[in-house]
């Protein structure tokens, strides 16, 4: 007969080595500890997870200097608007032309959170409506196009900036920032629109269903010196409309007269736009 082996008594789980019942809760707080760190982390890239400094650094180093030009949003001149508007471009982020649209992109911040690449808004009328836009680097230090210096450093240390400050945006890269945008401005009773806004005129062009087929007519205008920006409307059918514009102009004779001087955008598909924009120092 085939002999089977019965088990043998249980044997009890050895006792910890001595010392190790102390070990144990400072492994706890080390890893309490680690897990506070990588959390810290990971706040700090939500904050700046929509701009990469780098590129953003690059984009303002490589323009410090540039005159500033109402309408303008090219290397030959920048408006306040325009320069954010092509600075978060370069990011892959889709913003309106002008200031006080921008302002209605993403969600407010108190200037204690103020982050990288926060937008930074100013009444520079006293009269408690945006006229002008910058971008929040370190320290309260921002980067804006200057009526007086161009595309220049600030701060917010500097008693006529602070004096000055309204409030702080953060932009996410997640968003439809022009169609919000539009949708904010659209749901606002005139009445208690907080903002001073003029009419303005602009050069309308192609109008597209996608905002890539829009970026890539707007990057060939941009390549030849246009002040050509992406606008959002939406079609009596309901359909969303990308529509490339070039500059602003006071008057629709001012931009007609552009159109009868310029051969390229004679053989264009093109019409003269009336838009409201915010009053003051930069578009």
């Amino acid at each position: 007969m085939m002999k089977i082996d019965k088990p043998g008594p249980r044997k009890n789980c050895p006792s910890p080595p001595v010392g190790r019942d102390k070990l144990v809760p400072l492994r706890r707080i080390f890893i309490l500890a680690l897990s506070f760190v990588l959390l810290a982390a990971l706040a700090a890239k939500t904050i700046d997870r929509a701009i990469d400094r780098g590129r953003l650094n690059t984009f303002i180093q490589g323009r410090l200097g540039i005159p500033y030009c109402w309408g303008g949003c090219t290397e030959r001149g920048f408006d306040c608007s325009g320069f954010v508007m092509r600075a978060f471009q370069d990011q892959g982020i889709n913003l309106p032309r002008h200031s006080y649209l921008q302002s209605l992109c993403g969600e407010k911040i108190g200037p204690e959170k103020l982050g990288y690449g926060d937008l930074l808004f100013f009444d520079t009328k006293g009269q408690g409506n945006v006229t002008h836009v910058g971008i929040h680097l370190e320290n309260k230090k921002f980067a804006h196009a200057a009526s007086s210096k161009g595309i220049s450093f600030a701060s917010l240390n500097d008693k006529y900036w602070s004096s000055r400050f309204l409030f702080s945006n953060r932009i996410t890269r997640e968003e439809n920032h022009l169609k919000k945008s539009e949708e904010k401005l659209a749901a606002v009773p005139e009445a208690e629109k907080q903002y001073d806004l003029k009419e303005a005129y602009i050069v309308g062009l192609e109008g597209f269903l996608s905002q890539e087929e829009a970026l890539k007519y707007q990057s060939n205008l941009l390549s030849k010196g246009y002040d050509a920006f992406i606008t959002y409307e939406k079609s009596a059918e309901g359909k969303d409309i990308y529509r490339v514009g070039i500059g602003f102009f006071n008057t629709e004779k001012e931009a007609a007269n552009f159109i009868m001087k310029d051969d390229y955008i004679q053989g264009l598909v093109y019409f003269i736009i009336k838009q409201k924009i915010s009053s003051g120092d930069g578009v």
